[in-house]
């Protein structure tokens, strides 16, 4: 469950021409803030003072967005120039007309401030969003949330959270490989070479 100490709450809203007004955007990616994006609120400000952990060695705060949506998806294209644009990390809560709720949160480099991946939950009320807050510093609340989202990661007692992200990609990547494989084989008519694509799928699973 979701529930963040009143010292937290901030509920500014944010214009969201902010984002986009002086950035050189696709018009396919202004359009998605136009037509998809109703409204942002920079709903809580996670950070030492408001939560009493100690700042982390990447994590400075944790600002929680909550953005209203026009329909039921938002690209992730958006997701990524707002992060692009504030120096912190960030957790949204999109929400749709129906008071229902998506807690989404990328992995985010702390150099380039960039993500490539968004964790995401499904539809659901904002009482049962699946994320706590667990940490003694902000590295560990992030990561916390990020394993939150995404509980196919390795615990952080098997491996840092970077490596556990790098693992399941890989996994990832080799699951896709192998339903590729699959459908080129059930496709094929040659014997051989279907014989072929079934030992190179029992590779791949042997890798899994």
């Amino acid at each position: 469950m979701l529930d963040f100490p009143e010292t937290t709450f901030f509920n500014r809203i944010i214009p969201k021409a902010k984002f986009y007004e002086k950035l050189t955007l696709k018009p396919a990616v202004r359009n998605i803030f136009i037509n998809e994006i109703g409204r942002i609120v920079w709903r809580n400000k996670l950070s030492p003072v408001t939560l009493n952990v100690r700042e982390g060695g990447r994590v400075r705060e944790i600002e929680v967005l909550e953005i209203t949506l026009k329909s039921n998806a938002l690209n992730d294209a958006a997701l990524k120039v707002i992060d692009k644009g504030i120096p912190y990390h960030t957790l949204f809560l999109l929400k749709n007309d129906e008071e229902q709720y998506i807690a989404c949160m990328g992995f985010k480099d702390f150099e380039s401030q960039s993500v490539s991946e968004y964790f995401k939950t499904g539809w659901m009320a904002f009482s049962d969003l699946p994320l706590r807050v667990e940490g003694l510093t902000l590295d560990e609340v992030y990561d916390n949330f990020i394993r939150q989202l995404n509980p196919g990661l390795r615990s952080a007692d098997d491996c840092a959270l970077e490596d556990a992200l790098a693992e399941d990609a890989r996994r990832k990547k080799l699951e896709r490989e192998i339903a590729r494989l699959e459908s080129q084989m059930r496709k094929e008519k040659q014997p051989k070479r279907k014989f072929e694509l079934h030992l190179a799928i029992l590779e791949l699973r042997d890798k899994l």
